[in-house]
């Protein structure tokens, strides 16, 4: 079932490194479709994972307060809309923000040699990773790899997050 709902096309990419398959994903375009898919009859009864960032341009719907703060770390958020088995994980601030932050953590550079990326996030994010096509680049690829293989705290928590909710 197609019960994990990232909100963009680097979302997804981050999912399936972390080894969720595609079979699992059912990649929305913003913030407001994941919680829309979510709230779709089909979900009711089941678990079901959105994955959002925190980009403070981009709208809210209303039913996004109904998800409450069930526990934080490393910048990770995850909420729950009670009575319910939707969650959502927030990664704070914007995905490309936190991944630079993981990726220092990690000890991995994205401005050097192999990845040669944007010095910035927001470089990042306006080049590469708000493009369909982002799957395509060898170095954010690679980068997002290394990050992941580095296995810094954040990249646990998700990991960890992602296992408990794979369970319930």
């Amino acid at each position: 079932m197609r019960n994990i709902i990232p909100e963009c096309w680097f979302d997804k990419e981050l999912l399936l490194q972390l080894r969720i398959t595609q079979k699992q994903i059912n990649k929305v375009t913003d913030i407001t479709d994941v919680v829309k898919k979510l709230n779709e009859q089909i979900y009711s009864n089941k678990v079901a994972l959105g994955l959002i960032d925190e980009d403070l341009n981009s709208s809210r719907p209303s039913s996004f307060s109904e998800f409450q703060v069930i526990k934080e770390a490393h910048q990770l958020m995850w909420k729950q809309k009670p009575n319910t088995r939707h969650i959502l994980i927030v990664i704070r601030p914007r995905l490309e923000d936190w991944l630079y932050a993981v990726a220092k953590t990690g000890n991995v550079n994205p401005s050097t040699k192999p990845y040669l990326l944007p010095k910035t996030p927001k470089e990042l994010h306006d080049d590469y990773t708000a493009k369909r096509q982002v799957s395509e680049s060898k170095n954010v690829m690679s980068f997002l790899k290394d990050v992941i293989a580095a296995n810094p705290p954040q990249i646990q928590t998700l990991k960890t997050w992602l296992q408990e909710i794979q369970s319930l």
